[in-house]
């Protein structure tokens, strides 16, 4: 059974799919060390 989506939220899969897809793009390759880093400390409360 396959379900049927409104077609709205049919594009907005789409559109989310396409992001992903995008992001795995540029995150493919890096390497790891560029993946794990940590903000550096601030004195402002937002950082």
């Amino acid at each position: 059974m396959t379900a049927k989506l409104f077609p709205e939220l049919q594009n907005y899969l789409q559109r989310l799919e396409n992001l992903r897809d995008q992001i795995g793009a540029l995150l493919v390759d890096l390497p790891a060390e560029a993946l794990n880093w940590l903000p550096v400390e601030a004195t402002m409360p937002t950082n």
